[in-house]
């Protein structure tokens, strides 16, 4: 009876991070930015595919150097939303270490990274916890 325990947790698992993954970037064009607006590059809407569940869209905001995303945690009736927050700085911005709950009190650590080279949006993100994975999305502005 394992079996079918793990692949009910897989398929959570990867509901999770796809929720996490469905958030969009909109804008095109990279600018110097000496307005202390490094968060700017990365916002607006990205189309692309995510290594944890096919094609993806992400939508991220930005407000100075902090860049933001949200999504959900958990499944079915436990599904809760959350906003994601990093700090941009160049072409990069780290999401740290944040921890949510989901509505059924499970505990989900999620973690992460993007990157932009021209049009091209890069984001890999980390969760532990109730789950444990990885996923990479590549996408195009």
């Amino acid at each position: 009876m394992k079996k079918p325990k793990l692949r009910i947790f897989k398929s959570r698992l990867l509901l999770a991070l796809v929720s996490l993954s469905l958030i969009t970037v909109s804008s095109c064009t990279k600018s110097s930015n000496s307005s202390g607006n490094a968060g700017a590059i990365f916002a607006g809407t990205s189309n692309g595919t995510s290594s944890c569940g096919g094609t993806a869209s992400f939508i991220l905001t930005s407000s100075g150097n902090t860049v933001s995303t949200t999504g959900s945690v958990g499944s079915g009736s436990c599904t809760k939303a959350i906003t994601f927050s990093g700090t941009a700085s160049g072409n990069n911005v780290v999401f740290p270490s944040q921890t949510y709950t989901d509505g059924c009190g499970n505990s989900y650590t999620i973690s992460g990274a993007r990157t932009i080279s021209g049009s091209t949006l890069t984001l890999t993100e980390t969760a532990t916890g109730t789950i444990s994975a990885s996923c990479t999305f590549t996408g195009t502005k």
